[in-house]
């Protein structure tokens, strides 16, 4: 780092790369006393954050680990602290004062790429995004018909930027990097081209850092934010059927799908602490012991398919339905969130009254704790989606002091937390697969899966198939390693139904991600399930051995994500500078010698694919391709994949072709 003087004011560099600029005209950094809201419904928080008095510190002086920004009515001391790959700045703000705006240098043109896990846009740039964690939302576009209705009957649309994982960092392609590091709400605003606006409330840290190329970036960021733990290796070998129905439905199914030859290394079933009908669909019960009446002797089953190399998935939530066991055992220790004024806070989610878990009470942790160890972990469960975390409310109190404006994003990582120690403390962390939707910077060491949520059971762009590999590409571009989605999506409305078509081709495209699980969606009656009929049992079961075949290879590109922090599922850009390939995101490169196309428009059965670099073979026909654009055969179960020439997988690819 180095800091130099200009005109009127300082620049800030790592290397050539300019990180900070201040002058007496353009001062770097504005301060305000700022009045934070939120509203919440169904999972969307809407911001309030009226700033008042907004002062811009102009007068600066500058010595070896300081910068002294001020007026004639106040001023600010940034503390430099040196790092091995860059530098932080500590913003403590002077009292009076609980809202900082940073304003960075940019370069025209440059691409963006970061902000957590965005479903819409790979590229930032030109777009404001609050860093606040939600729901996503239904359509997420004000111009959709599901979006209009969702608004309509319950303010759960979703926009371009609400999600479930944001993160305040973001990365340039001219080669510069930032991570807020302030749990608070923040906000990343690219809309000039002339600057990056970084807006936080209360203190912070801005870490800085600085590389040749995005490879580079992304690998400083996933050392500083931390590398995921690996999932399991049986994760690789096979897909996890995502099935509900009690126990003589799931183990007939399994059956049946194994005789068609499917390679199941999982079942997942989310009743099986019990189910409830409500208006939106099925619903699961949320008491977090096995329902016998769906599942009699269930240890005995999951005995039974470990044999079959099956392990057993379940569900689980920080919430209590106010009608189960547990919400009373929780209720009278006290370990419930509370409201503002001392009571046990009921909130109506999914049609039904809930509690939720208060993680910043040390013995309810050791409860929960007990609680997954006992019901899950010792009844043979290897792996859950551990869902939600995102909803916290701004009139909810906890144990430790903390409110709902300042835990409201810190919540997710408390909730990996409690998960991956519970697994930990009984030595299953290397057998586990834990899979969050929600989250937040600094959670990476506490969970070894992200989720892409609730999607549509549809095609679209920001809500859909398309926006669940936007999720996973964003995902890589914010350091996370391991990311997957629901094949077939999640969220079906009346109108709105998961067609075999789009099972097929969504089932394919993750046998080709780290994760193959397919989820039954809130009304499984209506959609196309892979048991449905011998088209779908075809569909899967070529794509589960599509998954199990790439094993070895999977397991390479997992160790490799473990040295260099970058993830299994990467973009184009991460590789290939120019602007060509800034905004690419309907493919991606898995790990370095396979480049994935899905299929994402229905009917389709040719596709025009770009290759960006090198060498490859189309693995399903052996014709060897150079960089370039070409058309190339789709049918179902073959989507367009090709492989390095010059890769030490070659034989493996190669067997492929004989599927």
């Amino acid at each position: 780092m180095k800091i130099e003087p200009i005109p009127g004011g300082f620049s800030v560099k790592i290397d050539d790369v300019e990180i900070l600029r201040h002058t007496e005209e353009q001062p770097a950094l504005q301060i305000a006393s700022a009045d934070f809201h939120y509203s919440s419904q169904n999972g969307q928080h809407t911001v309030h954050n009226k700033i008042k008095g907004l002062v811009s510190l102009s007068g600066f002086g500058v010595c070896d680990n300081q910068i002294h920004l001020y007026n004639s009515n106040t001023d600010l001391k940034l503390d430099i602290t040196q790092q091995q790959q860059g530098f932080s700045v500590g913003f403590n703000l002077p009292e009076g004062f609980n809202f900082a705006r940073l304003h960075l240098p940019a370069r025209l043109n440059e691409a963006l790429y970061g902000g957590g896990m965005q479903f819409s846009h790979l590229n930032l740039q030109g777009r404001k995004y609050p860093i606040w964690t939600c729901e996503a939302g239904v359509g997420r576009n004000k111009h959709h018909p599901s979006t209009i209705i969702a608004d309509l009957i319950a303010g759960a649309g979703g926009n371009y930027w609400t999600t479930y994982h944001p993160q305040p960092l973001f990365l340039t392609s001219s080669g510069a990097g930032y991570i807020l590091e302030c749990d608070n709400y923040s906000s990343l605003d690219f809309r000039n081209q002339k600057e990056h606006i970084i807006e936080f409330n209360g203190n912070a840290r801005l870490y800085c850092f600085a590389a040749q190329n995005l490879v580079g970036l992304l690998s400083q960021l996933a050392h500083r934010n931390g590398i995921q733990p690996a999932p399991p290796d049986w994760v690789f070998e096979g897909g996890i059927l995502g099935i509900q129905g009690g126990l003589p439905f799931v183990s007939g199914t399994l059956e049946k799908l194994r005789e068609a030859g499917a390679m199941l290394t999982g079942v997942w079933t989310q009743d099986w602490q019990g189910i409830r009908m409500t208006p939106t669909g099925k619903r699961l019960f949320w008491n977090w012991q096995v329902d016998e009446s769906l599942y009699p002797k269930l240890s005995e089953e999951i005995k039974k398919q470990a044999l079959q190399n099956t392990r057993w998935l379940g569900y689980l939530n920080p919430y209590f339905n106010a009608e189960g066991e547990q919400f009373k055992y929780a209720q009278k220790r006290g370990y419930l969130v509370r409201n503002d004024i001392g009571q046990d806070m009921f909130r109506l989610i999914s049609e039904f009254n809930i509690g939720m878990i208060d993680l910043t009470n040390p013995e309810a942790c050791l409860w929960f704790q007990e609680l997954i160890r006992k019901n899950l972990l010792e009844l043979g469960m290897r792996g859950w989606m551990a869902d939600y975390g995102e909803d916290v409310l701004e009139s909810q109190k906890f144990y430790d002091g903390s409110t709902g404006n300042s835990l409201h994003n810190a919540f997710p990582r408390l909730w990996a937390k409690i998960n991956r120690e519970a697994v930990e403390s009984v030595g299953l962390h290397d057998e586990t697969l834990i899979f969050h939707r929600s989250g937040f910077t600094g959670q990476n060491r506490w969970y070894n899966s992200q989720w892409g949520g609730d999607q549509l059971v549809g095609w679209d762009e920001h809500d859909g198939f398309r926006s669940a590999v936007t999720g996973g590409l964003s995902s890589c571009m914010s350091g996370i390693q391991y990311y997957h989605s629901d094949a077939g999506g999640y969220t079906t409305l009346g109108w709105y139904k998961r067609s075999k078509e789009l099972l097929a081709r969504w089932s394919e495209a993750n046998a080709f991600s780290p994760v193959l699980r397919t989820h039954e969606g809130n009304r499984p009656w209506a959609n196309a399930q892979p048991w449905t009929d011998t088209d779908t049992i075809h569909m899967f079961v070529r794509a589960t051995k599509l998954h199990a075949a790439l094993a070895p290879y999977l397991k390479s590109v997992s160790v490799d994500a473990q040295q260099s922090g970058l993830a299994m599922m990467r973009p184009f850009c991460l590789k290939n500078p120019g602007e060509q390939w800034q905004n690419k995101k309907d493919a991606w490169y898995l790990g370095n010698d396979l480049l994935v196309y899905p299929v994402m428009k229905p009917g389709l059965s040719r596709l025009e694919v770009e290759i960006p670099e090198g060498q490859w073979f189309h693995l399903f026909s052996g014709k060897e391709v150079a960089s370039g654009t070409l058309v190339i055969n789709c049918p179902l179960g073959k989507p367009p994949v090709f492989y390095r020439k010059d890769t030490p997988f070659t034989v493996l690819f190669q067997s492929i072709r004989e599927l």
